[in-house]
């Protein structure tokens, strides 16, 4: 294997694909990336035998073809170090490859590519296309922060994918909110509902991935992996083998006082609120009465804020706590400039939601304080 490449085209690539190698592996050859020079492409790769990101380079100039393994974070640190316009030669030998730019040189163990586990011949036979990246994207990062972190409950600590009648639904809980995401896709007729976890790091490497562009993302899955392929760049991961729960008991129904709030404006309240609220529990109190909204926090010293402003409410007066940065967290996400909170009663979870937009949901569970 032999060839030259510039220094700029080669770390676009390599920062596609290092994030996906861990740097403690029980495997070796996992802290290392594949290269496979086929004709005028690279083709490099990298996981840690969870999940899997590979992508293609086209080479202006190919000595030899050929494979190999080079360390991930070394060669990555080496090429961010060269100047932008530096023109890399890679040369394999024996046991190492040669990497010449300029009047640098750094010779590089190797590790035979044959022994490298690649996910691959996988069964995934079912196939769906989000028409854009973008809204593939959009999903995740609407949903993805309600995700549980280490929870016993395996299922919680992934996101669920939901894919039926031509439409794709993104689900994440950790037991106290819940966070969902409808967009359209092609594929599966009305006769094949499926469902698929995605494990944590798969939907954060995927997110940083998506771009947010018009390509199409093309999604193939199976029982126990999941492909994501968007032109050059191929995704693959294991999923979590468990079954979600019901997350439509989740949901309230039928909803009748309700509010809706300027985002913005509650965005800096809460940050307000949260200076002095408990920095244990993070709660914050929402007493509504006629078009106006106050915000209460208090904390372990007695200390307090009060934050009051104006909203759309003609109910009755009422008042329920909610942790702050679950609120957040959900007008973060949101694009909208008006959010519309619905609740029941006292003690029954609170939906909200985009005034405009109705291809997103959140549901947040009230505090006692």
């Amino acid at each position: 294997m032999r060839f030259a490449v510039q220094q700029s085209a080669i770390l676009r690539v390599l920062q596609q694909v290092v994030n996906a190698v861990e740097r403690k592996q029980i495997m070796q050859i996992l802290g290392n990336l594949l290269f496979d020079v086929q004709g005028n492409c690279l083709t490099l790769t990298g996981g840690d035998g969870e999940i899997e990101v590979s992508t293609q380079l086209m080479l202006d100039t190919v000595y030899e073809e050929g494979k190999t393994t080079l360390s991930a974070r070394k060669l990555f640190d080496v090429v961010k170090s060269l100047p932008e316009n530096t023109v890399m030669e890679f040369v394999k030998e024996a046991s190492h490859c040669q990497v010449l730019a300029g009047s640098s040189r750094f010779a590089l163990a190797t590790r035979d590519a044959a022994d490298y586990p690649k996910l691959q011949d996988l069964n995934a036979p079912h196939v769906v296309t989000f028409e854009s990246q973008k809204k593939l994207k959009r999903m995740l990062d609407r949903t993805s922060f309600s995700m549980g972190v280490q929870d016993v409950r395996t299922f919680l600590n992934g996101l669920l994918l939901e894919f039926d009648e031509g439409t794709a639904v993104a689900v994440a809980t950790d037991g106290h909110r819940l966070s969902l995401n409808r967009q359209d896709v092609n594929g599966l007729g009305p006769d094949l509902k499926q469902q698929v976890i995605l494990p944590r790091k798969a939907v954060s490497e995927l997110i940083r991935l998506l771009g947010d562009g018009d390509s199409p993302a093309r999604m193939s899955f199976g029982e126990s992996h999941l492909i994501v392929e968007v032109g050059t760049l191929t995704f693959t991961t294991k999923l979590i083998n468990a079954r979600f729960p019901d997350y439509q008991k989740v949901i309230p129904k039928n909803l009748e006082t309700s509010c809706v709030i300027q985002v913005d404006f509650l965005k800096q309240a809460l940050a307000r609120s949260a200076i002095m609220s408990n920095d244990k529990y993070k709660g914050v109190r929402f007493a509504l009465e006629q078009s106006k909204l106050t915000l209460l926090a208090r904390n372990q010293e007695q200390e307090e804020s009060r934050d009051e402003m104006s909203v759309d409410y003609s109910g009755d007066p009422l008042t329920v706590s909610f942790n702050i940065s679950y609120m957040l967290d959900i007008l973060n996400s949101v694009d909208d400039e008006w959010i519309r909170i619905t609740f029941a009663n006292l003690n029954s979870s609170a939906l909200v939601e985009e005034v405009s937009a109705n291809d997103s949901l959140y549901v947040v569970m009230p505090m006692k304080l």
